[in-house]
């Protein structure tokens, strides 16, 4: 199978040139078509999932709608629920560096979390895993599940844990996650995002 690269700083696929010097037909077709216009995706080399799951598994792929994907349409329920990793919480069961008694800041430092005051103050991992409510208490919840499920399923996940803790400290800051020039997505739709990448 080719390797198509991604330039990020000319937001454009490079397709391998065919031995005649020309770029096949299918695939400058499937370029055309299968990625959708001004849509980022980070390197193949870095996102396996993209050929396993529909694109719109990614953050960019979610956010523009993209379902024109080169094959059926995939279940971006890739990792295990919070529900999951309540009841499982003996010694080994969190991938590491994680564990229940970790303290929620402290997630897979150094590079922590900011805590929401009244809603993650103090509070452990599993704690906030435990904790009921809407709203921030949710995205919370739903952002402990994609850190564990992000090392869990590592590389085949859609987000690295470096991009789950950028995505939970820009909504602490701002109340908003700023996904492109254009789009931004308030907690409730982060919090609906991260639900999609898990089983229920």
């Amino acid at each position: 199978m080719d390797n198509k690269i991604y330039d990020e700083s000319r937001t454009r696929v490079t397709e391998p040139v065919a031995k005649n010097g020309v770029a096949s037909d299918s695939r400058r077709r499937f370029t055309k078509t299968g990625l959708g216009a001004g849509a980022v995706i980070a390197t193949l080399a870095s996102q396996p999932v993209l050929g396993a799951a529909p694109y719109n598994c990614t953050i960019s792929g979610h956010a523009s709608g993209n379902v024109s994907t080169h094959g059926p349409e995939g279940n971006c329920a890739i990792g295990l629920s919070h529900g999951y990793w309540k009841t499982h919480t003996a010694t080994g069961d969190w991938p590491a560096p994680f564990a229940p008694s970790q303290l929620f800041r402290n997630a897979g430092a150094p590079n922590s979390l900011l805590d929401a005051p009244g809603i993650t103050t103090g509070q452990t991992m599993l704690q906030v895993l435990n904790l009921g409510g809407g709203d921030m208490t949710a995205l919370a919840r739903e952002v402990v599940c994609a850190l564990l499920n992000a090392q869990q399923f590592a590389p085949n996940f859609p987000l690295s844990m470096a991009q789950i803790k950028q995505i939970w400290n820009e909504v602490v800051n701002t109340g908003q996650y700023q996904v492109n020039a254009s789009v931004s997505w308030t907690d409730e739709d982060v919090k609906n995002y991260l639900e999609s990448l898990h089983d229920s």
